[in-house]
């Protein structure tokens, strides 16, 4: 354990051969950085704009929060996911090479957006008519709860 400390960025750090960790702490940006062979993470967290970083190998992840908008972001190979949500607009996009989705989803008018290169679709989904798109023969994920075959 090796403990640094001062008054203008008192900084931990434990390492250990299983669970390596390292974490800076100060009064404008702390911060704590947890890391390890098969699950490194990254967590920064401050007063107006905390972050939380999760990296690993077969999906890293990216988190980032505040009291006016509220970010989550979801990274992979295979489907690469970006999520927006704040109190007037929650915003969800979801991106990959076969199949980029976007949703965007309110209180008083939920959206679904799919685009595709061969098909774009624009779906606006309510409470008294929830709709659900299949692009590409790939069925999306729930962007909507209850299908609707008028689409």
């Amino acid at each position: 354990v090796c403990v640094v400390s001062s008054h203008l960025r008192p900084v931990c750090v434990v390492s250990s051969h299983l669970h390596p960790v390292c974490v800076v702490s100060s009064h404008l940006h702390p911060v704590c950085v947890v890391s390890s062979h098969l699950h490194p993470v990254c967590v920064v967290s401050s007063h107006l704009h905390p972050v939380c970083v999760v990296s690993s190998h077969l999906r890293p992840v990216c988190v980032v929060s505040s009291h006016l908008r509220p970010v989550c972001v979801v990274s992979s190979h295979l489907l690469p996911v970006c999520v927006v949500s704040s109190h007037f607009r929650p915003v969800c996009v979801v991106s990959s090479h076969f199949r980029p989705v976007c949703v965007v989803s309110s209180h008083l008018r939920p959206v679904c957006v799919v685009s595709s290169h061969l098909r774009p679709v624009c779906v606006v989904s309510s409470h008294l008519r929830p709709v659900c798109v299949q692009c590409n023969n790939f069925k999306l994920p729930e962007c909507c709860v209850i299908e609707n075959d008028q689409v």
